[in-house]
């Protein structure tokens, strides 16, 4: 593979695992934190708080299985009559659950501040009025369907889909990385080896040749006719004594 494509191949590998690491931990602190606040009384994040739609007595606004946020509000005693509130209910047939309809108009009961409230898919005012101290939040927006999605991660497969296959697939997608970095590490270091071993052996057929060489020299030397580097004689005769014509030496 050529390098061009082996860099472009690590970049989608790490962009992958990063995307796949955000998910997995954004849906991790955002099951952590539905589970804590979405339909608890208490629980709120930055003033507002989380509940799943579980009926269609407000369809016109959301609808079951809707996830709906409501702001909590200090002044719950002047809310305009069209305001769709969340409160607990003080009636006998639903008391303590919690539901959301919309205000009719503004009462008061026993010197107290209530409101008449009711549901758009029916029309049919709520058999009891709602206290403003019973009032939990205002009605701000829905996320479609988010309910289910949220009731779904309460349960165990939930938690393996949504929580648990996503870190297995990071952990898969580490794996795979390894393999390849491992591979290219073994690749690299075999590739060295085998240019170590080349140039070895480049040596050593260069000390060869050098060795052919000096023996050829030497026997070229061995095999040169005896005399020919011998000592030479001095012209004028043995010991480089001069004579003269009767053979006598002159002194």
């Amino acid at each position: 593979m050529k390098p061009s494509n082996k860099k472009i191949l690590s970049a989608v590998a790490t962009v992958f695992t990063i995307l796949i690491l955000l998910f997995a931990v954004g849906i991790m602190i955002f099951t952590i934190i539905s589970v804590r606040t979405v339909g608890k009384h208490q629980a709120e994040i930055f003033g507002h708080r989380a509940f799943i739609v579980l009926s269609d007595s407000m369809k016109d606004t959301f609808k079951a299985g809707d996830m709906i946020v409501v702001k909590v509000e200090d002044d719950l005693e002047n809310l305009p009559e069209g305001t769709v509130i969340t409160f607990r209910s003080a009636d006998p047939d639903s008391y303590g659950e919690i539901v959301t309809h919309k205000i009719r108009q503004k009462i008061e009961v026993n010197g107290k501040t209530a409101y008449v409230t009711y549901g758009t898919t029916t029309g049919v005012d709520d058999a009891t009025p709602v206290l403003a101290e019973n009032i939990i939040g205002i009605y701000r927006f829905r996320l479609a369907g988010a309910g289910y999605f949220f009731r779904f991660l309460k349960t165990p497969w939930g938690y393996v889909v949504i929580v648990l296959v996503p870190f297995l697939l990071l952990i898969g997608v580490n794996f795979v990385r390894f393999l390849q970095a491992y591979r290219q590490y073994k690749g690299e270091k075999e590739a060295k080896t085998r240019a170590l071993e080349a140039a070895a052996e480049a040596d050593r057929a260069e000390t060869m040749r050098l060795r052919q060489e000096l023996e050829a020299l030497k026997a070229r030397m061995n095999g040169t006719p005896s005399g020919t580097l011998g000592n030479t004689e001095d012209a004028t005769g043995v010991d480089g004594k001069s004579t003269d014509e009767d053979g006598q030496s002159k002194k």
